[in-house]
């Protein structure tokens, strides 16, 4: 048995029993003590397990507010299916080590949701309900960056004409972020003018940035212009863009995750 498998006939063991004593482990998976009481601590040490005397417990998963209930937003928002898949596919472009910016909005917390086993990541959000998700990660490192709070229908942000100043010199290597439309000729636009000094902020200081699209913001003009849309390098989009936006992301080299 692969080491991998053997720690994960473990787990598994362990959540269905609640407990186990090491002599069990070693019968279950036909290691020795000494394999077995390695498997344990590396498990403890990656948040899997809990050591008790003798052997290991099941880890209580706590309850966690996150302020919102998806399963209403799910059954409001016509467009929550692809804000989902898009929250998946940017998770997967992750990888460990890896130093993050991460905006407000449903597709952003839903993201973190999907981040919580990567090790080693930093997250940097102005995302309240994202900072709620991650909490409980040993493995993600998370910072709020502060500001005035905003309280929308399926987040909490903090936003700040100042929110810039607050944020120390870094440098990320991904910036995910959504915006309220988008339009051939206007580019990507906000509502929310506290957020443009940010996304300036993001596009200079990044060295790959994503943006997330759905149905509802295309052919939308709103507020704020944020950039051209020639100036993101990275579409996530896991619905079908009209022929004239994938042909102009084409023609620019634009990647799209889909």
């Amino acid at each position: 048995m692969l080491p991998l498998e053997r720690r994960q006939k473990i787990i598994d063991y362990v959540n269905k029993k609640n407990t186990a004593l090491t002599g069990e482990l070693c019968e279950l998976t036909d290691a020795s003590i000494a394999t077995i009481r390695r498997d344990i601590n590396l498990l403890v040490s990656k948040n899997k397990l809990r050591k008790m005397h003798g052997g290991v417990q099941k880890i209580k998963q706590e309850t966690v507010n996150t302020f919102f209930d998806y399963a209403k937003i799910r059954q409001d928002d016509p467009f929550f299916k692809t804000k989902d898949s898009n929250a998946r596919i940017a998770a997967s472009l992750i990888e460990p080590g890896d130093v993050l910016f991460l905006g407000g909005g449903l597709t952003c917390t839903l993201m973190s949701r999907y981040i919580k086993e990567i090790e080693n990541i930093t997250v940097v959000t102005t995302n309240v309900n994202a900072v709620v998700e991650l909490a409980t990660s040993p493995a993600v490192s998370v910072m709020l960056i502060g500001g005035d709070i905003f309280v929308g229908r399926t987040h909490i942000e903090t936003l700040s004409e100042f929110s810039t100043g607050l944020l120390p010199k870094l440098y990320f290597d991904k910036a995910f972020f959504t915006v309220d439309g988008i339009d051939l000729e206007y580019g990507y636009s906000i509502i929310k003018r506290f957020q443009l000094p940010l996304y300036s902020y993001l596009l200079n200081n990044s060295d790959q940035t994503y943006v997330f699209l759905d149905g509802g913001k295309i052919n939308k003009r709103t507020f704020l212009c944020v950039c051209p849309l020639e100036e993101i390098n990275n579409i996530i989009c896991s619905e079908r863009l009209p022929k004239e936006y994938t042909d102009f992301y084409a023609s620019e080299n634009i990647n799209v995750y889909k």
